[in-house]
């Protein structure tokens, strides 16, 4: 019987989804998240299908199956950070980076700036924005920042800068800690557009 070499089959499809639009694939990956139970029965359509062009999005560019995508959304929606330094794992890179002082006094400035209505949030009503670029086409490339000057990736990006001058901190020396306090991890993709994830899975009727 023959032997199919399953990492080279992945690497293939992968190959085919890097080539496809992110609306070729959409249904795709809908169905995907509904087999994880991600997409309440009933949900609004409208939302429903912003949900599943940002979750689709996200992750375009790092796709071998479209499993991948909703796996990833998974991952995004959850939060990992422990409660207690105690509890996160010895020598893990998130214990030695607060053990380097920087992650309280961000997480504090964070939430100080959350409470006071400083610290931008990705607005309710263009819930897309880190996810499209200046011509309405959608973001793939991590490293790309979606909105126009007024959007929250942009008041978003404003505000690090701001923050970093603030509290005389720049590098992973603040991207590390914020990182960790919003997303509940070390590594990941732009915030911007896993908050805008958290932010579209919110929503009551999605």
């Amino acid at each position: 019987p023959s032997v199919f070499d399953m990492d080279k089959l992945k690497w293939v499809n992968s190959q085919h989804l890097k080539r496809m639009e992110v609306e070729e694939i959409l249904g795709l990956v809908e169905e995907q998240l509904g087999f994880m139970g991600m997409i309440k029965e009933g949900a609004d359509e409208a939302k429903k299908s912003d949900f599943i062009f940002a979750t689709t999005a996200l992750a375009k560019q790092m796709l071998e199956t479209t499993q991948d995508a909703a796996t990833n959304a998974k991952t995004v929606l959850g939060y990992s950070l422990p409660a207690a330094f105690a509890d996160l794992e010895d020598g893990s890179e998130a214990k030695e980076m607060v053990k380097q002082g920087n992650f309280y006094g961000i997480a504090m400035k964070i939430i100080e700036m959350y409470e006071s209505g400083s610290f931008p949030i990705p607005n309710s009503s263009n819930l897309l924005a880190a996810f499209m670029d200046g011509s309405n086409k959608a973001i793939v490339e991590d490293n790309q920042v979606g909105g126009d000057e007024t959007s929250y990736p942009q008041a978003y990006k404003a505000t690090m800068k701001s923050v970093a001058k603030e509290m005389k901190v720049k590098g992973k020396n603040l991207f590390h800690p914020v990182r960790l306090a919003l997303t509940g991890e070390m590594s990941g993709q732009d915030v911007t557009k896993q908050m805008s994830l958290l932010a579209l899975a919110s929503e009551d009727d999605t």
